[in-house]
């Protein structure tokens, strides 16, 4: 069982350039929000939590729109997410795997 678990895992990640995300890195995220016309919506933020299960791993991203703070949660392996960046931190290492004290400091 195992094994078809883990072929099934890597047929789905080999169709996905999907960059490893770690907690406290800064996430831009291009998807698309309409299926007839490609209509794209893009955010980005600092990644806060990221929960994995097997395919259906997902990620917390606090970001800033016009002045208020917005926490989105992304499945990293759908099919409408067209583009992931990443820009890793540098100045602070993180050593909690969820930043959800970052909500009450902003």
């Amino acid at each position: 069982m195992k094994n078809i678990i883990n072929y099934l895992r890597k047929e789905q990640t080999k169709e996905h350039n999907i960059p490893k995300i770690k907690v406290g890195d800064t996430v831009y995220i291009k998807s698309r929000y309409c299926k007839s016309n490609p209509k794209y919506n893009v955010f980005s933020g600092c990644c806060i939590s990221k929960k994995n299960k097997l395919f259906n791993t997902k990620v917390l991203i606090r970001g800033q729109i016009n002045k208020q703070f917005i926490e989105k949660e992304y499945p990293i392996h759908s099919h409408l997410i067209e583009q992931i960046k990443v820009y890793p931190n540098t100045k602070f290492k993180y050593h909690k795997a969820k930043l959800y004290y970052k909500r009450k400091t902003s």
